[in-house]
């Protein structure tokens, strides 16, 4: 006796198969931690979301009071509108720890001017540890008056 084949069946059971991998990926993490893009897409996300307490979490920590007092002067008045990752410069793949810069396309005003800026910007980032952190002066554009 041959049995017939349960269409939408196999059907629900791809789906299952498929979206369970898409959720099991989510829940484990980004696998492009290690990715000095990655840490610049959070930190620019973390601009333009005003979040500048967590954007300081990915700032070299010597840095982190001129960040402070960049981001003091600015907060009621940057506002960020979009950002792009241009271009990322591994200068030696084999050292993990050796700067890296990656340019960013960033969109912004500032009030009272409403007026959409751009500026192209070139940063620093390093990886001391596990994390790839900015190093930087914040002598940007987006961040002077």
């Amino acid at each position: 006796m041959r049995k017939k084949l349960n269409i939408p069946l196999l059907i629900l059971l791809t789906f299952t198969v498929l979206f369970s991998g898409c959720i099991a990926k989510d829940l484990v993490g980004n696998d492009d931690q290690d990715n000095p893009l990655y840490s610049a897409d959070r930190f620019y996300k973390f601009l333009q979301w005003k979040y500048y307490d967590k954007a300081a979490t990915l700032v070299y920590p010597t840095d982190i009071p001129k960040f402070d007092e960049v981001a003091f002067r600015v907060e009621d008045d940057l506002n960020i509108t979009s950002y792009e990752l241009k271009e990322l410069v591994i200068i030696d793949p084999e050292d993990e720890e050796m700067p890296t810069t990656v340019r960013v396309v960033v969109t912004y005003y500032k009030f009272p001017s409403v007026a959409e800026k751009t500026a192209v910007i070139t940063d620093t980032w390093i990886k001391p540890g596990k994390t790839w952190l900015m190093k930087s002066d914040f002598n940007s554009e987006i961040f002077n008056d």
